[in-house]
């Protein structure tokens, strides 16, 4: 026969064990994987121009309790940094704080991104040190944030490291079916970057004003 006193203890010890939350499995949830093109103003030739900082490549999971942790890289002119943090919804926006480190230096981006557009806001803290003065410069930037949905990109697949020259790239807003097959400037006109999405050619890329590949035909 069990004895009662013991029956009563396992069961207030088991109560205990699932009421907490450490004992429970803790279960993330993925949200995806996000592309994002951030650009910084500038003057180019006297005139008002933005100017691509680089292509974040993020995938985002919560973790628990909205805790949210993002992770991925930071595509730049010829190199690709790791780069990860925290974000938080806060107001339906994306509150994000991420760190890339390279061998001198690291940025420090705080974001504001709105979950159903992919469009916001950066500004970027970047620390260099100089191994000769054995001093940490520190510059600031702030910036755009325009997103996408990722093309999946085969390293040296056609549409990798296109090299369009900024003259052939289309205006800011649209964006242009390229051949890497045809010259740049036999390339077809511009235009809306949601009519071409779903239109593009085996062997063509779809690229938009910052060079930066929107999706891959076939």
């Amino acid at each position: 026969m069990i004895n009662r006193r013991a029956l009563l203890i396992c069961s207030f010890i088991f109560f205990i064990l699932a009421a907490n939350p450490w004992s429970q499995a803790v279960a993330s949830s993925y949200l995806g994987q996000f592309c994002l093109v951030m650009t910084v103003d500038a003057v180019v030739d006297g005139q008002p121009a933005e100017i691509k900082e680089g292509v974040l490549r993020i995938g985002m999971d919560n973790m628990r309790d909205n805790h949210i942790t993002v992770s991925g890289t930071l595509e730049i002119p010829n190199d690709a940094r790791p780069i990860g943090g925290n974000a938080e919804l806060i107001n339906n926006i994306w509150r994000m704080s991420l760190l890339s480190t390279w061998a001198l230096g690291n940025d420090i981006y705080h974001m504001n991104l709105i979950p159903e557009t992919l469009e916001g806001s950066f500004s970027r803290m970047r620390q260099i040190f100089d191994p000769e003065l054995n001093v940490i410069t520190p510059s600031y930037a702030t910036g755009n944030i325009i997103g996408f949905s990722c093309p999946v990109i085969i390293p040296g697949s056609i549409c990798d490291h296109l090299n369009i020259s900024p003259g052939h790239l289309p205006p800011p807003g649209l964006c242009k079916i390229w051949n890497p097959e045809l010259p740049e400037g036999h390339q077809g006109p511009p235009g809306a970057c949601d009519a071409f999405i779903s239109h593009i050619p085996l062997g063509a890329c779809l690229i938009d004003h910052y060079g930066v590949v929107r999706g891959i035909g076939g």
